[in-house]
This record gives structure tokens, sequence and C-alpha cells, in this order.
């Protein structure tokens, strides 16, 4: 499903954020990753279901970061296809391979729960803007902003879609 929307970020240096009137949020860690084969989803036959461009991309962006998995209060996983964030929650090291659907059962990705994902809504049920609402969503997250607001909540991830060329940014306040 295709949809109309709009939002914008604003990247400045943390001296020029912290004379605004939002809340400053850092951006902690990149990553970007196509692995061996980026043609995962056009290919999947043939690829080792280990061999995710989001797992390449997770190795990275955990290598240059000091937070880890344990450390985030909320996930934004790319979900143009529900399957993606059940791979995601893997890929990203939430949960071991073969473990992203029953990671998912009980409440564990609600509000409230061990692992609130896409706390918008995503882009399955707020709207599809190829993955940018996430990061806003992440944002409106550590600011306290958001209308479904994770409690005490200071760093996030935002993915992209894993399959194909990836990124990734695990978002932080000061």
């Amino acid at each position: 499903l295709e949809t109309d929307g709009a939002l914008a970020c604003i990247v400045t240096s943390i001296d020029r954020a912290r004379g605004l009137k939002q809340k400053p949020v850092l951006v902690h860690s990149v990553a970007q990753a196509s692995g061996p084969n980026p043609v995962h989803l056009a290919n999947y036959n043939n690829t080792p279901t280990m061999e995710t461009t989001g797992k390449f991309c997770a190795d990275l962006l955990w290598q240059r970061s000091q937070l880890k998995p344990k450390d985030l209060q909320c996930a934004q996983i790319y979900d143009a296809f529900t399957p993606l964030v059940v791979g995601g929650l893997e890929d990203y090291g939430f949960c071991k391979r073969g473990e992203g659907g029953p990671f998912t059962e009980n409440g564990r990705i609600e509000i409230g729960g061990e692992l609130p994902v896409l706390t918008s809504g995503g882009g399955l049920s707020e709207a599809y803007v190829h993955g940018f609402n996430l990061i806003l969503e992440g944002v409106r997250q550590i600011r306290g902003t958001s209308t479904n607001q994770v409690p005490n909540c200071n760093a996030t991830l935002v993915t992209g879609a894993s399959g194909v060329a990836t990124s990734a940014v695990v978002l932080r306040g000061e």
C-alpha cells in the first residue's frame, strides 16, 4: 500500500542542536551493508537464511556502538512485510536465529513489554513512507513525545529492510 506522507528531521551538530527548541537526539551508531548476496529477496532459495543483509548490517552496527541490544528500550524494525520484523529481531540480536516468532508472543513487543517494537504502528499500520517514519518515531521516543511512549526511553534501534542493501541506526538521548 503506497500512501502520501511527509516528515522531516534536522541533522546538525550537538552544539547547534542544544540551542534549538526540541530536545536533541544523538545518532549514536550507524551502519549499512549488502553482504555477499544483496538479492536475498529475489534469490532466497539459494541463500542461507543466516546470511541476510540485516545480519551483516547488525554486525557492523554493534561493532561501532557502546550500546548493545539489551541496552535499548524499544526498536523500530522496518516492516514493509511482517516477516521482516521477525527476521530483524533475530538479525539485530534481540533473540537467537529461529526464535523471532516466539519472541513476539505474550506481549513482549507491546508497550510495557520487554522490547516494544514499531511503537507508532510502523509501515503496515501508520503510513508507508519507506521507513523514514520509523526514524521520526525513534526521535519521538527519545524526546518523550510519542503518542505511544515507552517509559524512560533513552535508546532505540531503527532499521531498514533486510534482504536488500540495508542500513540501521541507534538513536539515543544525551
